[in-house]
């Protein structure tokens, strides 16, 4: 499709609807990033598909704003460079926030947490 055809369609306005209501930075830049694919289309229906059913039966997967991760990775390519603290803290926010939604996507319980080996040890004669 040309870049023509999606101004006539309005198809920026589309996007900048749909992605105000993301619900983190990454996901608004996500959505506007978007361009019609006719070879990804089928792939994106199903996945679409799958998500809606799986927000039926679990309800919604538990999302929170996350830092944009390019910024960061980027600044820690160079060799010998280093995160600063916020940096950090953002990669900690985005990996707390991939496990929550992992962990609400994943239909097994959560593991029961095992004893520390001091717990497990057995008094004197006992």
């Amino acid at each position: 499709m040309r870049p023509h055809d999606l101004e006539i369609l309005e198809f920026p306005r589309v996007l900048e609807a749909i992605a105000a209501s993301a619900r983190s930075t990454a996901g608004r830049e996500a959505v506007r990033a978007l361009r019609p694919d006719p070879a990804e289309r089928d792939g994106r229906l199903d996945l679409l598909d799958e998500l809606i059913a799986l927000a039926r039966e679990a309800g919604r997967p538990p999302t929170s704003e996350v830092p944009l991760l390019g910024p960061i990775l980027a600044a820690a390519a160079p060799e010998g460079a280093a995160l600063e603290a916020r940096q950090l803290a953002d990669v900690r926010e985005l990996l707390r926030a991939a496990a929550a939604v992992g962990a609400g996507l994943d239909p097994r319980p959560p593991p029961v947490p095992r004893r520390p080996p001091a717990a497990r040890a057995r008094p004197p004669g006992g």
